[in-house]
């Protein structure tokens, strides 16, 4: 298994991936961005930077060891939390179309910020006692939530439920959460993908793994492309899965693959970025994989 440990971004990541996501155009012209230095607040450098999230607003939130900070292109406002939990060690941000930006902490504590305070989010069920690691929306708004150590949650605007292995996912210790065309969640975990529907009150998980073609069980992240989603592995870079099929295609890239993990990827109209642990901010063609 391999263990958690969420790393700082570097600040030459930081500056990068900041540019990349808050250029929106990138998506819809295909070309290749330019970057610019930005300069970060001090008390940024002095903590660690645990998650970059571009929202609705096109404003930039960056989860940290000691908050949330988000970055409106020009300034960084600092959102503490509140109480005993003054100082969050925040591990996901997600923001549903209400408006709502949900963010998940590395003791499992989830809190929802909508105009200028933080809230706990505090249901019946209770929250879980392990990191969050991401947020997606199913097609009946249904909001999930991946964790490091108790599988996925969905939360139904009522109560919290739970899919782990006891109910077919390939492993309790989950990455990332991303939802295809049809409404399915897709969870990254330390044993492959599971893919998740609820119908009716009635859950319903099918799996991807090395049996199936997958170059590497422990996918790290996922994104939601079109007609694909795109996994980042541990070892074996990364790989395209059709959503209807399911049929799996490695890029020429990740045949022999030195990168190292590949921790998020950022897909434009023409290319892919790719956030590594080892070598920085790599950049492929979709349609060549190099």
């Amino acid at each position: 298994m391999n263990s958690f440990n969420i790393k700082g971004v570097k600040m030459a990541f930081l500056k990068m991936i900041l540019l990349l996501l808050l250029l929106s155009s990138i998506n819809a012209s295909g070309q290749k961005p330019f970057f610019r230095n930005i300069k970060v607040p001090d008390q940024v450098n002095e903590t660690t930077i645990t998650c970059l999230y571009q929202d609705l607003n096109s404003y930039m939130w960056i989860g940290t060891g000691k908050g949330v900070y988000k970055f409106d292109g020009n300034n960084f406002i600092y959102y503490p939390g509140t109480g005993k939990e003054a100082t969050l060690q925040v591990s996901s941000v997600f923001m549903t179309p209400d408006q709502v930006l949900w963010i998940g902490t590395r003791k499992g504590d989830i809190y929802n910020f909508k105009g200028d305070s933080l809230r706990l989010f505090n249901p019946e069920e209770g929250n879980p006692k392990v990191a969050i690691t991401g947020f997606t929306l199913d097609e009946q708004g249904n909001l999930w939530f991946s964790t490091y150590g108790e599988g996925v949650y969905y939360y139904d605007g009522k109560r919290i439920s739970n899919l782990n292995t006891d109910d077919g996912l390939t492993d309790n210790y989950c990455y990332s959460v991303v939802t295809d065309k049809y409404g399915r969640i897709w969870v990254a975990t330390d044993g492959g993908i599971s893919v998740c529907s609820i119908s009716d009150g009635k859950k319903s998980i099918s799996t991807i793994t090395t049996s199936d073609g997958l170059p590497d069980n422990i996918v790290l992240s996922l994104t939601s492309d079109e007609n694909f989603i795109w996994a980042g592995m541990q070892d074996a870079g990364i790989c395209k899965i059709a959503a209807d099929s399911k049929k799996i295609s490695v890029p020429e890239s990740s045949l022999t693959w030195p990168y190292g993990p590949v921790k998020d990827i950022v897909t434009g109209a023409n290319w892919l970025w790719l956030s590594t642990e080892r070598n920085g901010i790599i950049s492929l063609e979709k349609e060549t994989g190099t």
